[in-house]
C-alpha cells in the first residue's frame, strides 16, 4: 500500500475528511475506514467503519490502539490482523495505521481477512489430514525421479519394507516373477487410474496393488518422474479367487452327483461318477472302492488303475477321519502321483476314491483336494443308497430262512439262462428236490426243528453244486435246481449224489423208521429244441409226480422236449 500523498500542514487531515464523510470516495467503499486523534478518539468514520469505530471506542482493540499511537509517534505501520467481534460472527480483519499532518492524526484502512484466513487454516488443517490419512490407511503414496528410482514413499513404507528401504530402488526390483516391467505404472507418461499389479512383498509371497499415478513434467513439458498411491488389494483378489474356486467346485461337483443321480443301474451310476470325476478334475484314473475298513474292493473304475503294494495297503488301512492324502507312486514303487479319500456314512467307513494323475503331470491342488473331499462326501451317501438297494433286491430275491433265491427269482434266472443257451447253442437242466417225511418232522420235533432241518438241506445242495448253477426255494419243503451248460448224464450224476447225501439229514428226521429224504424231479434243455420256459417247467414237474408216484428217495428224468 503506499503513503498517503498529503504533506501540508494539516490539509491532509482536511483532505481526508472529506473522503471518509458523505459523497468521499470512502464514504460508500466496502473497506471499513476511520481518521483516529489518539488510540480511541475517532474524529470521523465511513459506514463499513463503523463497527471498527465503535470497538476502539469501547476499548475492545488494544492491538489496533497500539498501531494508532505508533502512527501517531510517527512509526512505519505494517498491516496486522485485529479480531472483531465474539463468537460466530467473529472476524479476522487486517488494519493498516498512517500518520497524517507530522502525526496530528492517523488513517486507519481495514479489510475483511477472516475467508481468507479460514481458508489457509482449512488448507493447513486438510494437508495435515491428508498426511494421517494415508499414514493410517493401507494407502502409500510414492513418487519416482527422473532416474527411475523412488525418491519419496509415505512414512508408513510399503510390502512389508520400511519407506527408507525403498527410497532410492527401482520399482522393477519389486516386480513378481509373473509381472512384465512394461506393466508397471511406475514410470508412466500417462496419466494411469486404478491399474493392478501384482508386486512382490518383503517376505516372499505375491501381492496386488492398486494404482493410481501421474507423471511429472516440467515447465517445457519435460518428462521428470512419477508420483502416485498405491493400495494392496491383495485380500480382496485373494477372496475373489476363493470365491470363484468355490463356485468352480460347486459347479463340478453338481456335474458329478447329476451324472450319478441320471443313472438307475447300480453299476452304470458308479460308471458314470467315475467318468464324470476324471473329467471333472483332469486325472489319467479314478478308482471307486466299496466295502468294509480292511476290506475295500475296486467297485468300478475309469482309466488304468495304478498298482503299487504300499498304495493298496494305505487304502486298506483308511479310517473315517483320515484326511484327503497325497501318495508319491514314486516312492512306493509306482508311477505318477495319487489322491486318496475315504468315504464315509454315520461314521461308518463305506469306500474310498483313488485319483491316479501322470508323474509328468502337475501335483493335486489345494482346491482339488478339497473337491476330491466334497465328492467323497457324494459317493459315501451313493454308496449307502446302493447298499441299500442291493439289500432290497436280496430281501425280494432270496428265502429270509435259507439264503437261497426264491421262486419268482428262480424262474427269473432260468428264463435268462434259457434265452442265452439259446443263442449259445448250450443246454442245462431243471431239477425240482421235494423233502420226503418232512412233515413227520414239524409234528414230531416241531417247527424250529424243521426250519434247522430245511437249512441243513440249503447246504447241502449248494455244496452239490457249482458257482454258475442256480438253487432256490421254491416254498414249503420244495426245492429247486438249474444246473448250467450240462446234459442229461451230468444231471443224473448229480441225483445220484444228492440220493446218497440225503442220508446226512438223518439227525433231522422226526422217526428213525421214516427218514428225511429227497424225491427227485428233472429235465434237461437242449438248445436245439427251441423248447420254452413253459415248456421246460411243465416237463420237470411231470417228472417229480412221476418219482413221488413211484416212491420215495428216488429220481426221475422227464423224456426230452420234442424238437419244433
Amino acid at each position: 500500500m503506499s503513503v498517503w500523498p498529503f504533506r501540508s500542514e494539516r490539509r491532509e487531515v482536511a483532505a481526508v475528511t472529506r473522503l471518509i464523510e458523505a459523497g468521499g470516495a470512502l464514504a460508500s467503499s466496502g473497506a471499513p475506514a476511520l481518521l483516529a486523534t489518539g488510540p480511541r478518539a475517532v474524529r470521523t468514520v465511513n459506514t463499513a467503519g463503523r463497527g471498527l469505530a465503535n470497538a476502539l471506542i469501547a476499548g475492545q482493540l488494544p492491538d489496533l490502539e497500539v498501531l494508532i499511537s505508533a502512527a501517531l509517534a510517527g512509526q512505519t505501520s505494517t498491516p496486522s490482523l485485529v479480531p472483531l467481534g465474539e463468537g460466530d460472527s467473529r472476524q479476522q480483519v487486517e488494519v493498516t495505521a498512517f500518520a497524517l499532518d507530522g502525526g496530528t492524526a492517523a488513517l486507519v484502512l481495514a479489510r475483511d481477512a477472516t475467508l481468507e484466513r479460514n481458508l489457509q487454516s482449512a488448507l493447513i488443517e486438510s494437508r495435515q489430514r491428508f498426511r494421517d490419512l494415508v499414514e493410517i490407511s493401507s494407502d502409500f503414496a510414492w513418487e519416482v525421479g527422473q532416474d527411475g528410482r523412488f525418491v519419496f514413499v509415505s512414512p508408513k513404507g510399503a510390502l512389508g519394507y520400511a519407506a527408507d528401504q525403498l527410497v532410492g530402488r527401482r520399482p522393477e526390483d519389486l516386480g513378481s516373477d509373473s509381472t512384465s516391467q512394461d506393466d508397471l505404472p511406475f514410470l508412466t507418461r500417462s496419466r494411469v487410474e486404478a491399474a493392478e499389479v501384482w508386486l512382490q512383498h518383503a517376505d516372499g509371497h505375491d501381492a496386488c496393488l492398486r494404482v493410481s499415478a501421474a507423471p511429472i513434467t516440467d515447465a517445457n513439458g519435460t518428462w521428470r518422474g512419477v508420483r502416485g498411491v498405491c493400495r494392496d488389494i491383495t485380500a480382496e483378489r485373494e477372496r475373489d479367487a476363493e470365491l470363484a474356486a468355490a463356485q468352480n467346485r460347486r459347479l463340478l461337483l453338481t456335474r458329478i452327483i447329476r451324472a450319478i443321480r441320471d443313472e438307475v443301474d447300480p453299476e452304470a451310476m458308479l460308471g458314470a461318477a467315475a467318468t464324470a470325476v476324471v473329467r471333472a478334475l483332469g486325472v489319467g484314473a479314478c478308482v471307486l472302492y466299496r466295502g468294509k475298513p480292511g476290506a475295500l474292493k475296486p467297485a468300478q473304475h475309469k482309466g488304468p488303475a495304478p498298482q503299487a503294494p504300499a498304495l493298496a495297503d494305505a487304502i486298506q488301512n483308511l479310517a473315517v477321519d483320515d484326511p484327503v492324502a497325497e501318495f508319491d507312486l514314486a516312492a512306493a514303487g509306482g508311477d505318477g502321483k495319487a489322491l486318496i479319500a475315504a468315504t464315509s456314512y454315520r461314521g461308518q467307513l463305506n469306500g474310498a476314491l483313488l485319483l491316479w494323475r501322470n508323474a509328468r503331470d502337475r501335483a493335486f491342488s489345494a482346491e482339488e483336494r478339497e473337491l476330491a473331499g466334497e465328492v467323497a462326501d457324494q459317493l459315501a451317501v451313493a454308496y449307502q443308497q446302493l447298499a441299500n438297494h442291493e439289500e432290497l433286491t436280496r430281501l425280494s430275491s432270496t428265502d429270509t430262512l435259507t439264503g437261497l433265491k426264491n421262486r419268482r427269482m428262480f424262474f427269473s434266472e432260468v428264463g435268462k439262462r434259457l434265452a442265452e443257451g439259446a443263442v449259445a447253442g448250450t443246454g442245462g437242466a431243471l431239477v425240482y428236490v421235494d423233502l420226503d417225511n418232512f412233515k413227520i418232522v414239524n409234528d414230531m420235533k416241531g417247527h424250529q426243528a424243521g426250519d434247522e432241518a430245511l437249512k441243513a438241506v440249503a447246504r447241502l445242495l449248494a455244496d452239490a453244486t457249482r458257482g454258475e448253477d442256480v438253487v432256490a426255494r421254491l416254498g414249503g419243503d420244495e426245492f429247486a435246481l438249474w444246473l448250467d451248460k450240462v446234459d442229461q448224464a451230468a444231471a443224473t450224476r448229480l441225483a445220484e449224489r444228492l440220493l446218497v447225501s440225503a442220508k446226512l439229514l438223518s439227525d433231522y428226521s422226526g422217526d428213525p423208521a421214516r427218514p428225511l429224504g429227497f424225491s427227485i424231479g428233472m429235465a434237461t434243455f437242449d438248445a436245439k429244441s427251441g423248447e420254452d420256459m413253459d415248456s421246460l417247467v411243465a416237463r420237470g414237474d411231470e417228472a417229480m409226480y412221476v418219482s413221488k408216484k413211484g416212491g420215495k428217495g428216488r429220481y426221475h428224468i422227464a423224456p426230452p422236449a420234442k424238437t419244433e
